[in-house]
């Protein structure tokens, strides 16, 4: 197992592409996750998020029963292989601009990394540093 996959959230929320943001929010609710994977035919193609909802969804009054993920969702998803490192992880995080990225094998979803699952390996790395 791989540091990433050991960090990883595994059996993360999915929305199809033309989810509605009503059924996203529900979704993040049954996954107690602030955010969803946003895949179209099995592959990631984005990430929406709570705050995407909140700060740019809600704002604009649109409908949420009416709109789709993919008018407010992160394009494309930022992804990496199930077998890179952290740091990998990391940089493409500080590249995006983003606090979640899609793990993959292939096009397959197998999970996600969060900045708090960055943070537990960082913490974990010390106390093997320490003991």
């Amino acid at each position: 197992m791989s540091e990433l996959t050991k960090f990883m959230t595994p059996n993360v929320g999915v929305a199809r592409l033309d989810a509605t943001l009503s059924e996203a929010c529900q979704l993040m609710r049954q996954h107690r996750s602030s955010y969803l994977v946003i895949e179209d035919q099995g592959k990631p193609v984005g990430v929406l998020t709570e705050e995407d909802i909140v700060r740019r969804a809600i704002p604009e009054k649109v409908d949420l029963n009416a709109t789709k993920t993919r008018a407010f969702m992160s394009t494309p998803a930022p992804t990496i292989e199930s077998n890179q490192s952290m740091e990998d992880a990391n940089s493409l995080m500080k590249i995006r601009g983003c606090r979640v990225v899609v793990i993959v094998e292939g096009n397959k979803i197998v999970g996600a990394i969060t900045l708090l699952g960055l943070l537990w390996c960082l913490e974990a790395r010390g106390q093997e540093y320490e003991g």
